[in-house]
């Protein structure tokens, strides 16, 4: 697990143009733990009249696992995650990417846990998944 700066971003309409801008409207930086990016396939299988198999990759993406503690969570921020939470679009941009990523939530709800049940100790589990298909 890495500490790594995060730009997350939120819109009401597709952004045009991907490229990073350090201070605009709908976006918060956050220092936070991120996993590994983890490789997500889909694919098909199908048999064959002669009876074999055979596997086809329809496409590739990342799932990105943020874990923000409660050190860094102001109420600021727990009220940027709920609005980026409920955007229709969402972006990403790691570390020192020249651009972001579009993600989406597959969550129906914002993992959100607390430190020995204390309200005032909230911790994010944040799960996005790469929008754009890598084939």
């Amino acid at each position: 697990m890495n500490e790594l700066e995060i730009a997350l971003r939120y819109s009401d309409s597709i952004l045009t143009d991907l490229t990073y801008i350090e201070k605009t409207e709908n976006q918060e930086i956050i220092e936070c733990l991120m996993l590994k990016p983890i490789p997500i396939m889909e694919s098909e299988t199908k048999t064959l009249l002669n009876g074999k198999k055979i596997k086809f990759t329809k496409s590739k993406r990342y799932k990105y696992i943020l874990k923000m503690s409660s050190d860094i969570l102001s109420t600021s921020t727990l009220e940027f995650l709920d609005a980026f939470y409920f955007a229709p679009y969402k972006y990403i941009r790691i570390a020192d990417n020249d651009e972001y990523k579009e993600v989406i939530i597959e969550n129906d709800e914002l993992q959100r846990t607390y430190i020995d049940d204390l309200l005032y100790l909230p911790e994010i589990d944040l799960e996005l998944i790469e929008v754009e298909a890598r084939c």
